[in-house]
Protein backbone atom coordinates (compact mmCIF):
# COMPACT_ATOMS: atom_id res chain seq x y z
CA UNK A 1 0.00 0.00 0.00
CA UNK A 2 2.97 2.52 1.27
CA UNK A 3 4.63 1.52 -2.54
CA UNK A 4 1.53 2.34 -4.34
CA UNK A 5 1.22 5.77 -2.73
CA UNK A 6 4.85 6.48 -3.33
CA UNK A 7 4.22 5.52 -6.82
CA UNK A 8 1.38 7.62 -7.59
CA UNK A 9 3.15 10.45 -6.05
CA UNK A 10 6.35 10.12 -8.26
CA UNK A 11 3.45 9.74 -11.16
CA UNK A 12 2.38 13.46 -10.12
CA UNK A 13 5.34 14.73 -10.07
CA UNK A 14 6.70 13.60 -13.39
CA UNK A 15 3.29 15.00 -15.17
CA UNK A 16 4.45 18.76 -13.53
CA UNK A 17 7.93 17.95 -15.33
CA UNK A 18 6.94 19.97 -18.47
CA UNK A 19 8.72 17.92 -21.24
CA UNK A 20 11.18 19.61 -23.73
CA UNK A 21 9.01 19.08 -26.47
CA UNK A 22 5.94 20.54 -24.40
CA UNK A 23 8.25 23.16 -23.63
CA UNK A 24 9.10 23.87 -27.63
CA UNK A 25 5.43 23.47 -28.10
CA UNK A 26 4.48 25.94 -25.63
CA UNK A 27 7.48 28.65 -27.22
CA UNK A 28 5.59 27.92 -30.58
CA UNK A 29 2.19 28.73 -29.50
CA UNK A 30 3.46 32.31 -27.72
CA UNK A 31 5.44 33.15 -30.40
CA UNK A 32 2.60 33.06 -32.74
CA UNK A 33 0.46 35.10 -30.38
CA UNK A 34 3.03 37.55 -30.06
CA UNK A 35 3.13 37.77 -34.32
CA UNK A 36 -0.44 37.98 -34.39
CA UNK A 37 0.10 41.05 -32.17
CA UNK A 38 2.60 42.56 -33.77
CA UNK A 39 0.60 42.29 -37.38
CA UNK A 40 -2.49 44.15 -36.00
CA UNK A 41 0.09 46.89 -34.79
CA UNK A 42 1.70 46.53 -38.43
CA UNK A 43 -1.03 46.30 -40.95
CA UNK A 44 -3.08 49.05 -40.14
CA UNK A 45 0.53 51.48 -40.41
CA UNK A 46 3.31 52.14 -42.61
CA UNK A 47 5.49 50.40 -40.06
CA UNK A 48 8.10 47.98 -41.84
CA UNK A 49 8.39 44.90 -40.15
CA UNK A 50 11.10 42.40 -40.25
CA UNK A 51 11.09 38.79 -38.87
CA UNK A 52 14.55 38.26 -37.31
CA UNK A 53 14.97 34.78 -36.11
CA UNK A 54 12.67 34.58 -32.69
CA UNK A 55 11.71 38.70 -32.72
CA UNK A 56 10.81 41.48 -35.33
CA UNK A 57 12.54 44.72 -35.94
CA UNK A 58 10.66 47.07 -36.81
CA UNK A 59 11.08 50.40 -38.74
CA UNK A 60 9.03 53.63 -37.19
CA UNK A 61 8.68 56.36 -39.49
CA UNK A 62 8.64 59.81 -37.86
CA UNK A 63 8.48 63.34 -38.88
CA UNK A 64 11.19 65.05 -40.56
CA UNK A 65 12.07 61.89 -42.64
CA UNK A 66 13.23 60.51 -39.42
CA UNK A 67 13.07 56.72 -38.94
CA UNK A 68 13.70 54.80 -35.53
CA UNK A 69 14.25 50.95 -35.33
CA UNK A 70 12.36 49.41 -32.46
CA UNK A 71 12.99 45.51 -31.48
CA UNK A 72 10.20 42.93 -30.33
CA UNK A 73 10.97 39.49 -28.98
CA UNK A 74 9.90 37.15 -26.43
CA UNK A 75 13.35 36.12 -24.34
CA UNK A 76 12.18 37.05 -20.84
CA UNK A 77 9.83 35.00 -18.23
CA UNK A 78 8.65 36.38 -15.21
CA UNK A 79 9.04 34.78 -11.90
CA UNK A 80 6.22 32.75 -12.29
CA UNK A 81 7.38 31.34 -15.40
CA UNK A 82 5.02 33.69 -18.22
CA UNK A 83 6.19 35.12 -21.35
CA UNK A 84 7.18 38.68 -20.97
CA UNK A 85 6.82 40.64 -24.45
CA UNK A 86 10.04 42.53 -24.68
CA UNK A 87 9.58 45.75 -26.68
CA UNK A 88 13.01 48.54 -27.05
CA UNK A 89 15.13 50.58 -29.27
CA UNK A 90 18.45 51.42 -29.33
CA UNK A 91 18.95 55.21 -28.09
CA UNK A 92 23.06 55.70 -27.98
CA UNK A 93 26.20 53.58 -26.81
CA UNK A 94 26.33 53.95 -23.37
CA UNK A 95 29.10 55.09 -21.09
CA UNK A 96 28.94 56.37 -17.99
CA UNK A 97 28.80 60.41 -18.28
CA UNK A 98 24.87 59.74 -19.23
CA UNK A 99 23.73 57.38 -16.17
CA UNK A 100 22.65 60.26 -14.37
CA UNK A 101 21.07 61.48 -17.22
CA UNK A 102 19.01 58.32 -17.78
CA UNK A 103 17.81 58.67 -14.44
CA UNK A 104 16.49 61.58 -14.02
CA UNK A 105 14.94 60.87 -17.53
CA UNK A 106 13.32 57.98 -16.30
CA UNK A 107 10.87 60.13 -13.98
CA UNK A 108 9.76 61.73 -17.02
CA UNK A 109 8.77 59.13 -18.86
CA UNK A 110 5.07 58.04 -19.70
CA UNK A 111 5.73 54.34 -20.88
CA UNK A 112 9.43 51.81 -20.69
CA UNK A 113 12.30 52.99 -19.06
CA UNK A 114 15.92 54.04 -19.85
CA UNK A 115 18.43 51.11 -19.10
CA UNK A 116 21.56 50.17 -20.67
CA UNK A 117 21.90 46.69 -22.35
CA UNK A 118 24.27 45.07 -24.19
CA UNK A 119 23.99 44.29 -27.95
CA UNK A 120 26.68 43.09 -29.88
CA UNK A 121 28.77 42.72 -26.64
CA UNK A 122 28.83 46.83 -26.21
CA UNK A 123 26.58 48.52 -24.15
CA UNK A 124 23.95 50.68 -25.45
CA UNK A 125 21.40 53.38 -23.64
CA UNK A 126 17.88 51.66 -24.84
CA UNK A 127 14.35 52.82 -24.15
CA UNK A 128 12.42 49.31 -22.89
CA UNK A 129 9.26 48.72 -21.98
CA UNK A 130 7.42 45.30 -21.23
CA UNK A 131 4.31 43.56 -21.17
CA UNK A 132 2.91 40.09 -20.06
CA UNK A 133 2.05 37.91 -23.02
CA UNK A 134 -1.15 36.47 -21.52
CA UNK A 135 -2.72 40.13 -21.07
CA UNK A 136 -0.97 41.80 -24.16
CA UNK A 137 -3.24 43.60 -26.67
CA UNK A 138 -2.61 45.54 -29.66
CA UNK A 139 -3.55 49.14 -29.00
CA UNK A 140 -1.24 48.82 -25.80
CA UNK A 141 1.81 47.39 -27.97
CA UNK A 142 1.08 49.89 -30.37
CA UNK A 143 1.36 52.47 -27.71
CA UNK A 144 4.52 51.62 -26.91
CA UNK A 145 5.70 51.25 -29.89
CA UNK A 146 5.16 54.52 -31.10
CA UNK A 147 6.04 56.16 -27.33
CA UNK A 148 9.44 54.39 -27.60
CA UNK A 149 10.39 55.05 -31.02
CA UNK A 150 9.32 59.01 -30.52
CA UNK A 151 11.40 59.20 -27.15
CA UNK A 152 14.13 56.74 -28.54
CA UNK A 153 14.43 59.29 -31.36
CA UNK A 154 14.18 62.50 -29.44
CA UNK A 155 17.05 61.15 -27.15
CA UNK A 156 19.50 59.72 -29.81
CA UNK A 157 19.01 63.74 -31.57
CA UNK A 158 19.61 65.11 -28.54
CA UNK A 159 22.71 63.58 -27.45
CA UNK A 160 24.23 62.66 -31.17
CA UNK A 161 22.43 65.36 -33.46
CA UNK A 162 21.98 62.40 -35.93
CA UNK A 163 19.73 59.39 -37.16
CA UNK A 164 21.47 56.67 -36.55
CA UNK A 165 18.48 54.22 -35.45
Amino acid sequence: MIEEIKIKEVEKMEEKVPTQENLELEKEESFKKLEELVHLVVDKTRIEMDKVEDSFLLIIPLPGERKQKVHINLERRDFDGEDIIQIFTTCVEADSTLYEFALRMNAELDYGALAVKDIDEKPFLVIIDTHLLRTADADGIEKSVITLAQVGDDIEELLTGEDVQ
